[in-house]
């Protein structure tokens, strides 16, 4: 695949939204990516997918152990 193609690509991004410990989001996103590598379109390289895990992001004000839903977001 050349440089044009890799540009022209179409790009999937499985983002996994929790930060919190604990969480399960890592099991569905390597779901999802184990059965879209399955998919002719990925296999070819004509599409890429690509985990965004939001817990890699330096998020401080989501890194809370329980939702606010609980009522006690810092957990302490």
């Amino acid at each position: 695949m050349d440089s044009a193609q890799r540009e022209e690509r179409c790009r999937i991004g499985v983002v996994l939204g929790s930060s919190r410990p604990g969480r399960r989001g890592a099991a569905v996103a390597g779901w999802v990516t184990e059965v879209a590598a399955g998919h002719p379109s990925v296999r070819s390289g004509a599409t890429a997918v690509d985990v965004i895990d939001l817990a890699e992001q330096q998020l401080p004000m989501l890194d809370e152990p329980f939702p606010a839903l609980f009522g006690d977001a810092a957990g302490g």
